[in-house]
């Protein structure tokens, strides 16, 4: 099953300094070569 978040959603469960050292360790996996990229998805309801 998938979960749908709202930008408000991700706004309440997250806070900026969390997503940058989350960004921070995946950018370095993907420059190593040991990580993936996807893109962003939007869904209008």
């Amino acid at each position: 099953m998938t979960l749908l978040l709202s930008n408000e959603d991700v706004d309440r469960l997250l806070t900026m300094a969390e997503v940058i050292d989350v960004l921070e360790v995946a950018y370095r996996d993907l420059a190593a070569g040991r990580g993936t990229d996807r893109r962003r998805s939007d869904s209008f309801v």
